[in-house]
């Protein structure tokens, strides 16, 4: 085996970035206190949600809601943070426009 053990794939777990998959955990470790008590996050990595849950006690939701849904959600009263743009995964002109939506200025991996 070439490198680190922990960078090796195994039967049970697929390592695709690591050192990535670490960085973004520390992100996810401090969302308490980037994102207020009764604010909604979204726009993790795919099944990045649950370890953001596991770390905060927000409700975590990967990328994020369809227009509809996003009106819905602003229209109970729900407030909504975003973490910001990464890679290829942009947030669209109708969340980036609501000038009611917390951008946490973090950048994941």
């Amino acid at each position: 085996m070439d490198g680190d053990i922990a960078d090796q794939p195994t039967a049970y777990v697929k390592v695709e970035n690591r050192a990535a998959k670490v960085y973004n955990n520390q992100i996810f470790r401090t969302i308490n206190e980037l994102v207020p008590p009764d604010y909604i996050l979204l726009n993790t990595r795919a099944h990045a949600d649950t370890e953001a849950m596991f770390f905060s006690d927000r409700t975590v939701y990967q990328f994020w809601l369809d227009e509809k849904e996003f009106a819905e959600v602003r229209a109970r009263g729900q407030k909504v943070a975003v973490l910001h743009d990464f890679n290829k995964q942009c947030l669209p002109p109708y969340i980036l426009n609501d000038s009611t939506v917390l951008v946490i200025d973090v950048l994941q991996q």
